[in-house]
């Protein structure tokens, strides 16, 4: 569930602020702790106006590096916060 709720959000077209209804929603749902962090994380850095803007800053090859590593990272920080049994 993880790699899937970090790329979807890609897509989305809002902040952190705009998705803490959804958050809450996940929370009582059950959804595991690891996986709505990856989720926030991941709509903070990755949405499409975020990287349309870097593209004006950085060429293409370094902004798929940029995006290959940072959604790597909150994927495997996901798990991690998952495994960790925190909840």
């Amino acid at each position: 569930a993880i790699p899937i709720a970090v790329l979807l959000v890609i897509f989305f077209y809002v902040n952190i602020a705009m998705t803490l209804s959804i958050i809450i929603v996940f929370v009582h749902q059950g959804l595991p702790i690891g996986t709505i962090f990856a989720f926030t994380m991941a709509v903070t850095a990755t949405s499409i106006p975020e990287l349309l803007i870097m593209k004006k800053a950085v060429k293409l090859r370094l902004l798929i590096i940029y995006m290959a590593v940072l959604l790597g990272l909150i994927i495997i920080t996901g798990y991690l916060v998952n495994m960790a049994k925190l909840y």
